[in-house]
């Protein structure tokens, strides 16, 4: 199984490219309906505005 995310590909685009990614697991995410649990959704939702507060602090 390819885990790869399109993260990937860009990271590889040239020099100056920034890329990241926050995955949140998932099951049948490639069907019509996929399944989250919402404390995983939630927690990466506090991981990126806690990432993203801690650039402010920095400028």
């Amino acid at each position: 199984m390819n885990c790869l995310t399109d993260t990937y590909s860009i990271s590889l685009a040239g020099k100056g490219t920034v890329a990241g990614c926050i995955s949140v697991p998932s099951r049948y995410i490639r069907s019509a309906t996929g399944l989250v649990h919402l404390d995983d959704l939630e927690n990466a939702v506090q991981l990126l505005v806690a990432f993203i507060e801690s650039f402010r602090q920095k400028w």
